[in-house]
């Protein structure tokens, strides 16, 4: 089940992007191609892998193109991993004895002729490892702006605009029980701007 969980959440992922950004590619097709980035095999095989599945969430959380070479995203990964080594288990707001929980992160910025759209959700030992690395992604002047909570609240306006039903139906049952992301394999997030000129 959890091999399929990966490849649903990675599809919706890709489709998600592929809309927002406006790519003339077919989310299928980028699925079943061989990529640099899985060692030549495909997404929709190698991706049932956690460390595959992760680096696919990534290469398409952080726009970085279509393909990648593998070692230029575990480089990424590591250095979150590094920030993260520093957290104090207990950060503020975190869970007694520093227990993994899915915490979530919502922003909207409105600016002069254009809005941002933000959704970040990962599983973290606290609040404050969660917020730490939700500066990595959007940096401090918009993570400042985000309402974080422990949990997921897929009626959100924000959520409804930017994440899948499907993988909103797994951020749920992964909310209800953090065990069900293998020992915290899951990573969302999704990022838009809106010109409102």
């Amino acid at each position: 089940m959890r091999r399929i969980a990966r490849v649903a959440v990675l599809a919706a992922d890709v489709g998600a992007r592929f809309t927002r950004e406006g790519i003339e590619h077919d989310p299928a097709a980028w699925l079943m191609a061989p990529r640099r980035l899985f060692g030549g095999g495909s997404a929709i095989f190698a991706c049932q892998d956690r460390d595959n599945f992760i680096r696919g969430l990534l290469l398409h959380g952080l726009s970085l193109g279509l393909d990648a070479d593998p070692g230029l995203i575990d480089v990424l990964l590591t250095e979150e991993a590094s920030c993260s080594d520093t957290e104090e288990p207990m950060g503020g707001g975190g869970r007694k004895g520093g227990k993994p929980a899915l915490y979530s992160a919502v922003v909207v910025e409105v600016s002069e002729g254009e809005v941002l759209l933000a959704f970040f959700a990962t599983i973290a030992p606290s609040r404050a490892a969660f917020e730490d690395r939700l500066r990595i992604r959007l940096g401090t002047y918009e993570a400042a702006l985000a309402d974080v909570r422990e949990g997921f609240e897929a009626s959100e306006q924000v959520v409804r605009s930017l994440v899948p039903q499907a993988l909103s139906d797994v951020l749920e049952t992964i909310a209800a029980d953090p065990s069900a992301a293998d020992d915290g394999g899951i990573d969302v997030f999704h990022r838009q701007r809106l010109s409102h000129r």
